[in-house]
């Protein structure tokens, strides 16, 4: 089955990693930035999408959209499209069934490889035929709003990807800084972007704790969707780093290095810069 895909740029990564594990998939995959001011890639992208059997697109603001929008509504009168967007307005372009549209928000919001994989499932079953028409899909799996990571902390065979509060963190990190030089360091807070660790992105972190160790600092990670949602139940990043940082038994840090290109304190019906995706900010 042939899937072709525009999408913006940090869903690109996850799109790609769920899809190389389906071997019944052909995916034809263009981030959005790389169509900009670029004729060619965007033609090609247009004979690929007409081919397709499904087109998924995750709308954002390149002006490009704008110019392609006739010929993907042309395209939709044959070729079955789901189109997401942070923003709703923009779903218009789903010509597929309301549940499965919405269901697709879910996977994406949620974030991770097995949810997109089980997305890219979802739409199999949907638009494939008969020979995946029986192919199990779970339905969107919630995944944690905020955490604590740490790159050293034990992961695989069913160890958790993450600690659910300083306390639990500071137990661990106190055995592996034993016996090292930064076990009486300053404190030195992260702030990283729910996005990256959901989506197993987090290369340019892991280099960071590991030079800030390596000067003797001891560090405290956090990851979290930085706008805060009631509707999702996430607390967003203002939230969890005073929940974090300043609660009576954190350590004092003596910095904070904030990972996440929005402000803090936003709200998803406030105003101001929203993060698209679910907290899916630019690496930076």
């Amino acid at each position: 089955m042939k899937i072709a895909a525009i999408v913006w740029n940090s869903h690109a990564e996850a799109l790609a990693r769920a899809a190389e594990a389906q071997d019944w998939l052909h995916l034809r995959l263009f981030p959005a930035k790389s169509l900009e001011d670029n004729a060619e890639k965007l033609a090609e992208a247009m004979v690929e999408l007409a081919g397709a059997d499904c087109v998924f697109l995750y709308r954002s603001t390149e002006a490009f959209w704008e110019e392609i929008e006739p010929r993907l509504k042309e395209i939709g009168a044959s070729v079955p499209i789901v189109c997401l967007s942070y923003d709703p307005s923009l779903w218009g372009l789903s010509n597929a069934r309301a549940e499965l549209v919405q269901d697709a928000h879910r996977y994406v919001t949620y974030g991770g490889a097995q949810n997109v994989a089980n997305m890219l499932k979802s739409f199999a079953r949907e638009f494939g035929g008969p020979e995946f028409a029986s192919l199990n899909v779970p339905p969107p799996a919630p995944v944690p709003w905020e955490g604590l990571w740490h790159p050293d902390m034990p992961t695989g065979n069913g160890a958790r990807r993450h600690f659910a509060c300083l306390a639990d963190y500071l137990a661990w990190y106190a055995g592996h800084c034993w016996g090292r030089p930064l076990a009486a360091g300053p404190w030195v807070g992260i702030l990283l972007g729910r996005h990256f660790w959901v989506n197993e992105a987090l290369e340019v972190e892991q280099r960071l704790i590991h030079d800030l160790e390596s000067l003797g600092l001891r560090v405290i990670p956090i990851f979290t969707n930085t706008i805060k949602d009631d509707g999702l139940g996430n607390k967003g990043a203002l939230g969890w780093l005073r929940e974090v940082f300043l609660s009576a038994d954190a350590p004092k840090l003596s910095a904070v290095v904030k990972l996440v290109s929005f402000f803090l304190g936003q709200t998803r019906s406030g105003s101001g810069n929203q993060e698209p995706g679910g907290g899916a900010a630019a690496h930076p």
